[in-house]
């Protein structure tokens, strides 16, 4: 639930930064193609913000021999993580699925009802495709349909009504949806309207959706007229007269008269301000500054487990190398010579590595975490005596009873090691194994 929030939060906070952005110093401009490069990385950098973490601090690196001075674990043997992961479905999913939130449950439906307008869409344009007649035409295609329709197009595909060529200058129109194909607009309004997906619930993507298709039509007009193929007066003049009497569609061009008064000013603009690409740097800038806000985060000893023993001593105890007596009455070695190494279960000498293998084989994730959606990492300290076997199993951090007992079973049940070895002689040693248990 605190995922979801958080990606509400940070995506549409972003995106609102962005866009205020685009109004203040971009909308206005006349560097079109950077205008388009910044709306639609700016949509994707807001929709992929809250899955970045950017870990600014090195204490993971070292894992439990971290340089504080304060540090009750610094030396110790920390084996690489085991990672184990539900054989299957919890048997409850019914009551799992009831257990989500309605707002979470609001969002799923909105992200699902905009895959299927998305899809339905694209469904209908290729049944369009597969009725009408077909012509080819320099680089695209032309299909001519009975109903009355503004041209349009979707890749390399224009789509005109039967009754265009009877109107005046008819082929500039056509003309201007050539030149989105050229331009690969259709590339740009799929991959926004897939974001829908993402950012339905967050009305800046609808401005910069509706700012990306302004760009698209800005960008047509203007290789239109500098073809010379009509000049600037005649083409306003056929824009005004298709927003006036043209038939509206839902398509990656428009002609709308909310649009057309900021097409003629297009049009006449064809100088940038001075200056005028330091804004653009202003983009860079509000990223970085975004990035480190949301992404970036000190995760200071997140991974450090929770110290519940009071036997532990302090560092300056550590450097000698031992630590408490145990029950057994064997001094217990942090750092050794010689570590000790496992015997798996055919008495075969190994490693570390071989220790995480033995243990991955034989836990079980435990049917009723599963059902209850239980999972997390734990931390599993161990004593390896001077004769070879494994004692002192607990948990030092722990997420559940349930999963910490299998976790405790399994290496309670080693087989034997080769004890480690200090000034010749066998030693017992200390080591620490983190279990992640992972719901699939």
């Amino acid at each position: 639930m605190e995922t979801y929030f958080n990606y509400i939060i940070e995506s549409g906070i972003s995106l609102g930064v962005f866009t205020l952005l685009y109004w203040l110093l971009f909308r206005k401009e006349v560097q079109l193609k950077a205008n388009r490069i910044y709306l639609l990385v700016a949509v994707l950098f807001s929709t992929m913000l809250p899955f970045l973490s950017i870990n600014l601090s090195f204490y993971d690196l070292f894992s439990f021999t971290a340089k504080e001075n304060n540090d009750p674990l610094a030396g110790v043997t920390l084996i690489e993580t085991i990672t184990v992961y539900a054989s299957g479905f919890p048997r409850k999913i019914g009551q799992a699925l009831i257990s989500i939130k309605p707002s979470v449950w609001f969002y799923i439906v909105g992200a699902s009802l905009a895959l299927f307008f998305l899809l339905v869409g694209i469904a209908q344009l290729i049944s369009i495709i597969r009725s009408n007649r077909s012509f080819k035409l320099k680089l695209a295609r032309l299909i001519v349909t009975r109903k009355a329709i503004s041209p349009y197009s979707f890749f390399n595909f224009i789509f005109i009504s039967r009754d265009l060529p009877q109107q005046e200058n008819w082929k500039a129109m056509v003309h201007h949806e050539l030149e989105h194909v050229r331009q690969g607009h259709s590339f740009d309004v799929l991959f926004i309207d897939f974001m829908m997906v993402f950012q339905w619930f967050n009305p800046f993507y609808w401005i910069i959706r509706r700012m990306v298709r302004e760009n698209h039509e800005f960008l047509a007009d203007r290789a239109v007229i500098q073809r010379g193929g009509i000049t600037a007066g005649n083409y306003k003049a056929l824009l005004l007269s298709q927003a006036i009497g043209g038939r509206l569609v839902m398509t990656s061009n428009f002609f709308s008269i909310k649009t057309i008064q900021k097409r003629f000013k297009m049009i006449t603009k064809n100088r940038t301000g001075k200056f005028g690409f330091l804004k653009y740097s202003a983009g860079i800038v509000v990223a970085l500054a975004i990035t480190i806000l949301f992404a970036c985060e000190k995760k200071t000893k997140i991974e450090e487990p929770v110290i519940i023993d009071e036997q532990v001593k302090p560092k300056a105890e550590l450097i000698q190398e031992e630590t408490t007596s145990t029950d057994q009455n064997e001094q217990v070695f942090i750092i050794v010579e010689q570590p000790a190494t496992f015997k798996n279960d055919k008495g075969d000498e190994g490693d570390l590595n071989e220790f995480r293998n033995w243990v991955n084989k034989n836990l079980v994730y435990p049917a009723a975490a599963a059902e209850k959606g239980i999972q997390g990492k734990l931390y599993i300290q161990f004593t390896v005596s001077k004769r070879g076997s494994v004692f002192d199993v607990k948990v030092i951090r722990g997420v559940d009873p349930i999963l910490d007992q299998e976790a405790i079973r399994v290496i309670k049940s080693s087989p034997l090691w080769t004890p480690a070895m200090q000034s010749g002689k066998n030693v017992a040693q200390q080591f620490v194994i983190p279990v992640n248990f992972v719901l699939q």
